[in-house]
């Protein structure tokens, strides 16, 4: 028995919106306001599910940037640059916030606050900048000095999801120390509410530092270790702690970074080059690295952009986009394109990329 006509016709349409662009939310929202029919279809969990996953790769919704306030308080604050033509339903600007780490559509913030010249002992806050939910979690089981920490899905050390729509489900919370002798993890779970601890001997002297975001390579969290000669990386799964080397070559890693077939790398800034970095195949920690590739930013970026040497300085994973810091402003480099776009002048060099899909259509005020 055929289907009715009405029937075939709302499917092909579903077909049509499902391949609109990602990055361009607002034309889902345009679609919408097409008639009742389209909105009931955009509006619908199963097209965000189905949306999620034709196009796989989440898009990069905004940059958030970390600064200071330098006037008569010394305050820390958090500014979020979206890329959206339709905005999120949340401030812009928030006052004594750090955005340690973003991934799986959740923002890492630890709140700062300042007595005089000292830091005051402050918590970690897990928060969805698209549903703007903030879960505050509690102190840590030491007080953090030499430190870093990373969100992330509480399904990745299984391997059982595929991140396209967690960002509402249980998380975890990695943070990690490096003391003069030992290395100490904590990792919170947002199921059991609380904070689980380990430690080590410490596999080196060198020290973990928040200003330097993770990257995830399968199971295993990375972490830039100062003064970037090496490499923290902790096995979600089996629990490991180990440190990789990084090359000995004259300029040091501004950022870590992944390749396209999932491997561990980093990218740099040297005498206008940008210079890409890649771990060899093999299963040892002390496996070598690869220079890749070397893109000339003097044929990419304006001239007044490279009278100091810019500093990358963010990395979306997933999509290959370098951010630059630059004079002038801060520069997104499409590795795979070499596309570049410049965005609205942040206040700090240190930067996050947020990703993730915006569906949110039952936001605005329709009636379907």
């Amino acid at each position: 028995m055929a289907a009715p006509a009405d029937v075939l016709i709302e499917a092909l349409i579903e077909e049509i919106l499902i391949r609109f662009p990602p990055d361009d939310p607002a034309s889902l929202v345009r679609a919408a306001l097409v008639c009742k029919p389209w909105c009931r279809i955009v509006a619908g969990a199963g097209f965000r599910r189905r949306f999620r996953e034709f196009h796989r790769t989440p898009p990069v919704l905004g940059l958030l940037c970390n600064y200071e306030d330098k006037g008569f308080y010394r305050e820390a604050a958090l500014r979020f640059i979206q890329f959206l033509t339709a905005s999120f339903p949340h401030t812009h600007v928030r006052r004594n916030r750090r955005a340690i780490d973003a991934r799986h559509g959740r923002v890492l913030l630890r709140t700062m606050f300042w007595d005089s010249d000292d830091l005051l002992p402050a918590n970690f806050v897990v928060w969805n900048p698209v549903s703007c939910e903030e879960q505050q979690l509690p102190s840590l089981p030491w007080y953090p000095d030499r430190w870093n920490a990373a969100v992330l899905c509480a399904a990745t050390p299984s391997a059982s999801c595929d991140h396209l729509d967690c960002s509402g489900g249980p998380f975890l919370v990695v943070a990690v120390e490096t003391g003069a002798n030992d290395v100490f993890i904590s990792v919170y779970s947002s199921e059991a509410g609380e904070w689980s601890e380990q430690s080590i001997q410490h596999p080196g002297k060198s020290d973990a530092h928040w200003s330097w975001p993770s990257v995830l390579v399968g199971t295993e969290l990375c972490f830039m270790l100062q003064p970037r000669t090496g490499i923290l990386k902790y096995n979600l799964r089996t629990r490991e702690i180990s440190v990789i080397n990084l090359p000995s070559v004259q300029y040091k890693p501004d950022v870590l970074t992944t390749t396209d077939d999932g491997r561990l790398g980093f990218a740099t800034v040297h005498e206008s080059r940008l210079y890409l970095w890649s771990r060899e195949d093999g299963p040892s920690d002390n496996a070598g690295w690869t220079e890749s590739r070397v893109i000339q930013l003097d044929s990419l970026l304006p001239s007044n952009a490279l009278l100091t040497s810019p500093t990358a300085v963010g990395f979306a994973a997933g999509v290959g986009i370098v951010f630059m810091w630059t004079d002038i402003g801060v520069f997104s480099i499409d590795l795979k394109s070499q596309r570049v776009t410049k965005i609205h002048k942040c206040g700090g060099q240190n930067i996050l990329p947020y990703m993730n899909f915006y569906t949110q259509v039952s936001r605005y005020s329709f009636s379907c």
